[in-house]
């Protein structure tokens, strides 16, 4: 029943135009902040271990920016997973940096593409796949009844989903060395228990995936980061790519890890107010210490 609701929930706010879309998810951004939420609460913790260098205010200004968008996120979820394709990849206004991509295929090795949780991070996956062919890293729901609707609408550009497993990881590698496709996945999520490296985001130890620096490794291809830009007043998305610091290829491997994260907070310091700082990304701790976001 759980998953029928929410199905019709995503059904009827696909119905919205993106305006009225974004005004309504303003509106829940705002009630995550002014409410005790867990979203405002891990907000304010990761803001607070991340941004050592602001004063309360700015702080404060961080977290109410960042889950306003985080309500337009939510709210955005309609057009992404229902919208027809052509509709939907009308919002992308530019695409900075495609010709990073071209090279990059053109040497035959295909190419990694790491998009962090910024801005409609879920439109740029959709909207690359429309070009190029391209197989990306999936972590179906918890709630198998949505799980192959879910998938249907996100391949529906095109993109070939693979589950986050050692399958998953094979089939990656396949369509690398074999298929010269790009690869997509991202690259700020906390990867189970014991299968990642402790390497410093914002100088915060943070388990972080050895995936893409491996695959790199193997393959020879290149590693990219994409992230988007939610432009104001409903005007639609713009996306950017840019080329991976040439660390992120060293031999050692938290080297190569410490080198993407680092890559990221670039990333994240251009615009911090869309990044997802309500996800829990510091609950592994390298001491075995307690998860600060316990209350």
């Amino acid at each position: 029943m759980r998953s029928f609701l929410i199905k019709i929930f995503i059904q009827l706010i696909a119905l919205l135009p993106l305006r009225i879309a974004h005004g309504a998810g303003i509106l829940f951004g705002r009630c995550f902040y002014l409410f005790p939420t867990q979203l405002r609460h891990n907000s304010k913790i990761n803001i607070d271990l991340c941004w050592p260098e602001l004063n309360p205010t700015q702080k404060t200004l961080l977290t109410k920016q960042s889950l306003i968008q985080a309500g337009m996120t939510l709210m955005e979820i309609g057009a992404i997973l229902c919208w027809p394709k052509q509709r939907l990849l009308q919002t992308v206004r530019s695409f900075d940096g495609e010709e990073l991509l071209k090279h990059s295929l053109s040497k035959g090795r295909g190419a990694i593409v790491l998009t962090p949780h910024i801005g409609c991070w879920e439109i740029a996956g959709l909207y690359i796949s429309n070009q190029y062919p391209s197989t990306a890293l999936y972590k179906p729901p918890k709630m198998k009844a949505l799980a192959t609707w879910l998938k249907a609408a996100r391949q529906r550009t095109g993109a070939t989903l693979v589950a986050t497993d050692k399958s998953g990881a094979r089939n990656l590698l396949k369509a690398l060395t074999r298929k010269h496709e790009i690869i997509g996945m991202l690259p700020d999520q906390e990867p189970r228990a014991g299968s990642g490296v402790f390497a410093p985001f914002f100088s915060v130890k943070a388990s972080t995936m050895t995936l893409a620096v491996k695959l790199a490794k193997k393959s020879g291809a290149p590693i990219l980061f994409c992230f988007t830009e939610r432009l104001p007043r409903a005007q639609g998305f713009r996306l950017f790519l840019v080329a991976a610091d040439d660390d992120i290829y060293d031999t050692d491997i938290n080297s190569a890890v410490a080198a993407m994260n680092r890559n990221i907070e670039q990333i994240i310091r251009k615009i911090p107010e869309q990044y997802q700082w309500s996800y829990k990304r510091f609950r592994q701790r390298p001491d075995g210490s307690r998860n600060p976001y316990a209350r």
